[in-house]
């Protein structure tokens, strides 16, 4: 993951072709080849392309039991795990016995170590370490 000049999150598909998503604030799209370098790995595999089916994240929020204004937080969390060079805020499950603060905690934690194995930088090829964002999830009752 990195970003092209103009500020725009650029992801690599890890595909022979070179192709790469990229993210701006009005949406995404899949480009043929990614307007920045990245160094890969022998480990990295092709990553499916991504496609627009609808809702994604009515899709995600009726999986979870939480009100909107909680899920917009949610949202926010998993957003600032694509911005490296932000500070990025914990996640606290607060309920009830029973209303699946476990289950959203770990749908969360794994939508976000996903988005940590992405965020490798271009330039120097490294993971984030101290940054990734499901280090900072807790539940409680």
């Amino acid at each position: 993951m990195g970003r092209d000049p103009a500020g725009a999150i650029v992801v690599d598909l890890g595909s022979a072709d070179g192709r790469a998503v990229v993210v701006t604030a009005t949406g995404w799209n899949v480009v043929d080849r990614a307007p920045v370098l990245f160094r890969r790995s022998g480990a990295m595999a092709p990553m499916p392309e991504p496609v627009l089916d609808g809702d994604g994240l009515a899709k995600l929020h009726a999986l979870l039991n939480m009100d909107t204004p909680t899920f917009h937080q949610l949202v926010g969390w998993l957003v600032a795990g694509w911005i490296p060079e932000i500070p990025h805020p914990a996640v606290v499950c607060k309920g009830e016995q029973g209303t699946g603060k476990s289950k959203a905690a770990e749908m969360a934690v794994n939508l976000s170590l996903l988005l940590s194995r992405l965020a490798s930088s271009p330039r120097r090829g490294r993971r984030r370490k101290a940054t990734q964002p499901h280090a900072s999830t807790a539940c409680m009752r």
